[in-house]
């Protein structure tokens, strides 16, 4: 995919997640859970292929699986969602803490698995809260491709569009 045609995807799901993230939750935790399992693919697969068309090949079968076990077991693969999508989400900002990597990992674990263990009480509240600040990190990845801005600037940015896709979502569910 070319950084252009990659730009334009990321600004519209961005958009589609911040925005609708609880209505599309259903597409949206599909397309999580073919992520995870084409990531995961990439982990274990080069051990058993070679071949790059046999690699894409795996991945796309092994996401497609993980869709379908996700609809399957619909309050697992929610915890699991949510808990990838904040762990992901934090990714980026958790460095701003300034502590030990292994300390920051464990901070972000246990996050996103009491985030993800709340999603399954309060399913709607976190859903949208995860897909406001899961759209608002997409969108601020994506903006230094098209401009340069420091780092607080792009907080602010992350912060603020965050809020609108929260308050927008709960006005209108």
């Amino acid at each position: 995919m070319n950084i252009e045609l990659e730009t334009i995807v990321s600004l519209v799901l961005g958009i589609l997640f911040l925005f609708f993230g609880y209505r599309v939750q259903k597409v949206i935790i599909s397309i999580v859970w073919f992520i995870i399992g084409y990531e995961l693919s990439n982990l274990i697969a080069p051990h058993f292929f070679t071949d790059p068309t046999g690699l894409i090949i795996v991945g796309i079968v092994v996401g497609l699986v993980l869709v379908v076990i996700g609809f399957k077991l619909e309050k697992l693969a929610l915890f699991i969602a949510v808990a990838y999508l904040v762990y992901k989400t934090l990714t980026p900002y958790i460095s701003l803490l300034h502590l030990n990597n292994d300390i920051t990992f464990l901070i972000q674990i246990g996050i996103s698995l009491v985030v993800g263990a709340l999603s399954v009480a309060y399913i709607k509240h976190i859903l949208i809260i995860i897909t406001s600040l899961a759209g608002a990190n997409l969108i601020n990845k994506t903006i230094p491709t098209l401009i340069t801005l420091n780092s607080t600037i792009l907080f602010i940015i992350f912060l603020v569009l965050a809020a609108l896709g929260i308050l927008f979502q709960f006005k209108n569910n």
